[in-house]
């Protein structure tokens, strides 16, 4: 059974234009098979589809006039991954580099454009699907506004609750595709998740010959599990850094305060 695969990735202002050149196949993409460029497709756009994806995500953000200064370390954008399992593309022998059936790649490309729009709307300013690459995906690009107009990306996808209902809800929109979702809550040992997504990148490079007798019907599983677990990482990272800022700034609550009544003793044991 094919599995549905979403992974996110919070950006930057800085890492926005590095994310935007590989989707765009503006740089060198190693992995990338150069004869099947063409076959790369934007599907979801504004009429900017040639601009660079820093200038949309700005000219979005703009639009928008807000209340506080920008953060430096703020969330300008968020890219979306979306796939499935490559035995949903190619039935027949997953293990085939490259290939996938047109049919059930057309249902699949339309159910994920429509559950994107129906769930974000015009948050997602670009979407681009890749085919030049071993297994069809999708990468999606949405601006985190909130519903007051303010650059917020933790209001919009908030902790790991947050993100395991977003899995239900992609999963959900491609269950009529015959795909499922990852076990929810699925753990795996570190070393095995290594040694597992260094035979991913080998088997997406094209060398298939060395992994194919260990990429059957595990694969899949191993996949979603790899997926959920680096979206994972990056929540428990977000919450880890805003912790700290947190601490921060109860630390600094505390020393003003502390400063200011030493020096208010210093004055008046001078003044006597």
């Amino acid at each position: 059974m094919p599995y549905a695969i979403l992974r996110i990735a919070k950006l930057k202002k800085s890492n926005i234009g590095g994310s935007g050149s590989h989707v765009s196949r503006s740089r060198q993409t190693p992995n990338a098979d150069r004869s099947k460029l063409a076959d790369n497709q934007t599907l979801i756009h504004n009429g900017d589809q040639d601009l660079p994806l820093g200038e949309v995500v700005a000219a979005k953000i703009a639009a928008f006039p807000q209340k506080r200064k920008i953060r430096i370390d703020a969330v300008h954008a968020v890219e979306f991954l979306l796939t499935a399992s490559p035995e949903y593309f190619r039935p027949n022998n997953p293990a085939e580099y490259g290939s996938y059936d047109q049919e059930r790649l057309d249902r699949w490309q339309q159910e994920t454009v429509n559950w994107l729009r129906q769930k974000y709307g015009d948050k997602i300013v670009r979407a681009e699907i890749h085919l030049d690459e071993a297994t069809p995906h999708i990468h999606a690009y949405l601006v985190p506004i909130d519903e007051r107009g303010q650059l917020n990306c933790k209001g919009i996808f908030g902790g790991r609750t947050q993100m395991c209902a977003l899995q239900d809800s992609y999963a959900a929109a491609m269950q009529p595709l015959g795909i499922e979702r990852g076990i929810k809550g699925s753990t795996a040992e570190h070393t095995a998740v290594k040694e597992y997504y260094s035979k991913v990148n080998e088997f997406f490079g094209g060398g298939i010959e060395s992994v194919i007798a260990n990429l059957q019907s595990e694969n899949a599983q191993l996949t979603a599990k790899l997926y959920e677990s680096v979206a994972e990482a990056d929540e428990l990272r977000t919450e880890r850094d805003e912790l700290r800022k947190q601490l921060d700034e109860q630390d600094r609550e505390i020393k003003v305060p502390i400063a200011k009544t030493q020096s208010v003793k210093k004055s008046r044991e001078v003044t006597i």
